[in-house]
């Protein structure tokens, strides 16, 4: 703006009026007169304009403007929220009129201006931009129910407030650790027999977890366990909001979202109070694909439930991978969707410096693939490799899964690690119940 008045005061001999800049600029009278202010202020010698009454010895007053207008009807889930005035954007307005965005939403809006005029103390006419913002507001009833999930599980928390006492177990020979990870369980996945070959809702997936947990830990306490390690996550619910996975696509359902997080919450609790009479429970939060968000929240739901546990410790890091070290052992767990398989030993080695040296029993446990395998990475030197090992899948297949000929035999796995000598069994557990 300066570069035209000073075109203007060149060819004229004094400055220019607002309207004259305000044609000369291509702005507005408003941002004209502002411009005007500002270079009487830095060039006070600077020849006025004839109809130029301003004082040159202050400036110009600001002009006040218009307190904006904020208006809010609100009939069942469907609102209307206005303004009139400085608001220009649809944030602006959403916060003056206090609209909570994490229950409601916005399905249309719209932004208009216009001008409104005023003097100055010396009668000069001062034009201000001014703005309607109008939206129309629906109730987002997935954001309810997640916050009344929500509210729910905090109130179950406040009306339990555990307080668990060390327990006094007998002797266990052998001092082995008890590695479980019911992967990829989908609690929440909905299947029809005459489309799949079995039915399968909240109640089939969270029995066979259960069943599956306590029969794998029959047959490995003979070993002697003096340490548990529980997974929890890997796609532990079917969805991340209701009907959709973490990267939103749509995939069958039984029940509410709000159902399958209860179920899979309970459960979770119900796992590890069942375990801690066995030994002390390690839990690993691992997040999946299918509930990337669900699981962050179920982690913090067990670290607060087990908070005053002795027992128990909760690794609720929001991270993707978790490690586990005891003695010469190093366990890593991811979902596996994210990693290539070939670069996880370099991914363990870059995070775990010092239990990577320290460790020569090393390897990792995905799922995500919904099917068993294994790969053996060598390392550089001589001192050990790395085993990748993709676990069973305790979910059976669901109507898109059925249609493109994706089948697995619903188990789970479980492994016993010696902390000096590494893994000394492997157990596998064939679902009955899917």
């Amino acid at each position: 703006m300066t570069e035209h008045i000073e075109q203007y005061l060149r060819q004229h001999g004094s400055l220019p009026g607002r309207r004259a800049l305000a044609r000369l600029a291509g702005c507005t009278d408003y941002a004209a007169a502002q411009a005007l202010t500002l270079y009487r202020q830095a060039h006070p010698d600077a020849p006025r304009h004839h109809q130029d009454r301003s004082d040159p010895g202050r400036p110009a007053p600001a002009p006040v403007a218009p307190q904006p207008t904020v208006s809010y009807e609100q009939a069942g889930d469907v609102a209307t929220v206005e303004s009139r005035g400085r608001i220009q954007t649809l944030d602006e307005l959403l916060s003056a009129a206090k609209v909570d965005t994490t229950i409601w939403r916005t399905a249309r809006f719209t932004v208009n201006s216009y001008e409104g005029f005023s003097k100055d103390d010396n009668g000069n006419v001062i034009v201000t931009p001014l703005f309607q913002v109008k939206a129309s507001l629906e109730k987002s009833q997935p954001q309810a129910d997640l916050i009344a999930l929500k509210a729910e599980t905090l109130a179950a928390i406040a009306a339990h407030a555990p307080t668990y006492q060390p327990i006094t177990r007998p002797p266990v020979r052998g001092g082995h650790i008890l590695v479980l990870s019911p992967a990829d369980a989908h609690i929440g996945k909905g299947a029809w027999a005459a489309e799949t070959g079995a039915d399968m809702g909240i109640p089939e997936a969270v029995q066979a977890v259960r069943e599956s947990v306590e029969a794998l830990t029959a047959d490995a306490l003979p070993l002697g366990i003096a340490e548990i390690v529980l997974v929890i996550g890997n796609d532990f619910l079917q969805t991340d909001s209701p009907g959709q996975t973490t990267s939103g696509t749509p995939v069958s359902t039984a029940g509410t979202y709000r159902e399958a997080f209860a179920a899979a919450r309970d459960l979770a609790i119900e796992l590890v109070e069942r375990l801690t009479t066995y030994a002390p429970v390690t839990v690993l939060c691992v997040p999946g694909n299918h509930d990337y968000l669900s699981v962050m929240h179920l982690s913090d739901v067990l670290a607060a439930w087990f908070r005053s546990a002795p027992d128990v410790t909760v690794d609720a890091r929001p991270v993707n991978r978790k490690y586990f070290q005891r003695g010469r052992v190093l366990l890593g767990f991811t979902h596996g969707n994210e990693e290539k398989h070939s670069d996880l030993p370099q991914i363990m080695a870059h995070e775990q410096p010092q239990a990577w040296a320290a460790s020569v029993c090393r390897e990792w446990i995905t799922g995500h693939f919904h099917k068993k395998a294994s790969r053996h990475f060598l390392p550089l030197t001589e001192s050990g490799g790395v085993i990748v090992r993709t676990i069973s899948a305790l979910s059976r297949s669901d109507e898109w899964h059925s249609r493109k000929g994706y089948s697995s035999t619903p188990a789970a796995e479980a492994f016993v690690y010696h902390p000096e000598h590494g893994l000394k069994a492997q157990f596998h557990h064939r679902s009955a119940l899917l």
